[in-house]
């Protein structure tokens, strides 16, 4: 696959540096006046200049209105420009999705393309497709992409390989990363879903709520979100991928029902879609999607189906919103679309646990369709090029390595730690 002569984000702004400093200070403070923004990084102003030479140079900011204070030269604040563009790309249940937003957020350009389950050579050129015309129309309407974020569902390891991937089992051992600069120069992050979920669907809550974001489809994946922030615990020691966001690989049960995943007794293996289809083939179900539509339709059994999976996916979550003090639950996914028949069978779950008024302050929506998450994976671009270490240190549960004891060049076994 060919490279693309498209030049959008010079290597001299990256993490580390002092020009991506100041577009930090910038980014998380809104505009201000280059000798603010020296007094913030405690440089002089001659080192100041510089930095600013380059960002002016590479479009990424520019003066807003003049504002004089007092005597001598006007004193004007700097921004960045609004045609900083990010890309997020994402791939779910057989379709491939990208969006394109602005430095404000909002979207400059949708596109989605049903692709099945490809193989690995169909999907990297599917994902070339859609960023090729991405930088067509960057470069159309004068924008400067800066960041992809390419997410797609399963299990990453530290090291950016994808380790167990359900709905694209052909890139298990790829790594997305290295595939994607084959013909793009547009720095691309790749990772798992549980970012996109989360910043894609926090839109709407209160800041100092805590939400629990479920996807519910042929899978099941949740996360905890506050104010934009995925939520995790401290692991001591970790010697295997787990988290928050691989819920529904936590074993609920011993009995031998086998989930995708390879493991038995699973969560996925008794609610998520694929489960539900293959537990009642009276339903005559080939697809999730055929699934809601028996459900909105009002079939009884359908219907009663997925009403017993809410109650019992409810009942599993009592750790969760414990441990968390969860108190909005969102449902996204194919499921979400049926959310009104089985919302009262979820809640039911939860009064096994909790009291009927406690039930009450729990907040339940839901968010049907994939353009939340496919604005999550455009929004986790933009925040990996301005915060890289947070995600990065996700990825995997953290980068590990053996720590060295003495006598020097000793490796002392077992004792990963987070770097």
């Amino acid at each position: 696959m060919k490279r693309s002569n498209y030049d959008c984000s010079p290597v001299s702004v990256q993490a580390g540096t002092s020009a991506h400093d100041i577009l930090r200070l910038l980014y998380k403070h809104g505009s201000k006046r280059q000798s603010e923004i020296a007094r913030m990084l405690n440089v002089s102003p001659a080192a100041c200049t510089r930095q600013f030479k380059i960002l002016c140079g590479e479009d990424w900011i520019e003066e807003s209105s003049a504002a004089y204070e007092g005597m001598g030269r006007p004193s004007s604040p700097w921004r960045i420009r609004r045609e900083n563009w990010f890309l997020g790309i994402y791939f779910l249940d057989g379709v491939l999705s990208a969006e394109l937003i602005d430095f404000s957020e909002q979207p400059v350009w949708t596109k989605r393309i049903p692709i099945g389950t490809p193989d690995r050579r169909t999907f990297f050129l599917r994902v070339r497709d859609l960023t090729m015309e991405a930088e067509t129309v960057a470069t159309r309407k004068s924008g400067t992409i800066r960041q992809c974020h390419l997410g797609i569902p399963g299990i990453f390891g530290p090291d950016g390989r994808v380790v167990n991937s359900l709905g694209a089992a052909a890139l298990n051992g790829n790594d997305p990363e290295k595939e994607f600069a084959e013909f793009s120069s547009i720095p691309c992050f790749s990772d798992s879903l549980y970012l996109c979920s989360a910043l894609g669907n926090s839109d709407g809550i209160a800041p100092e709520s805590t939400a629990l974001v479920l996807t519910w489809e042929s899978g099941l994946g949740c996360v905890v979100v506050s104010d934009r922030k995925l939520l995790t615990w401290p692991l001591v020691r970790p010697n295997r991928p787990r988290g928050i966001w691989n819920f529904g690989h936590i074993r609920v049960s011993d009995e031998p029902r086998h989930c995708p995943c390879g493991k038995d007794g699973c969560l996925e293996a008794y609610v998520g879609g694929r489960a539900l289809r293959e537990a009642h083939p009276e339903l005559l179900c080939a697809s999730d999607e055929e699934l809601v539509a028996q459900i909105l339709a009002g079939a009884p059994e359908a219907v009663r189906t997925i009403r017993n999976a809410a109650e019992f996916l409810a009942k599993q979550l009592y750790w969760l919103v414990e441990l968390f003090g969860v108190d909005v639950i969102v449902f996204t996914g194919i499921f979400a679309e049926a959310f009104p028949c089985y919302k009262d069978a979820f809640r039911s779950g939860l009064r096994q646990w909790r009291t009927p008024e406690e039930v009450a302050m729990i907040g339940l929506s839901a968010r049907p369709g994939e353009q939340h998450s496919r604005h999550g994976a455009a929004l986790t671009a933009k925040q990996f090029y301005f915060y890289p270490e947070d995600p990065l240190a996700l990825r995997g549960l953290g980068r590990l390595e053996l720590r060295k004891s003495e006598p020097e060049g000793e490796l002392q076994k077992n004792v990963p730690v987070f770097v």
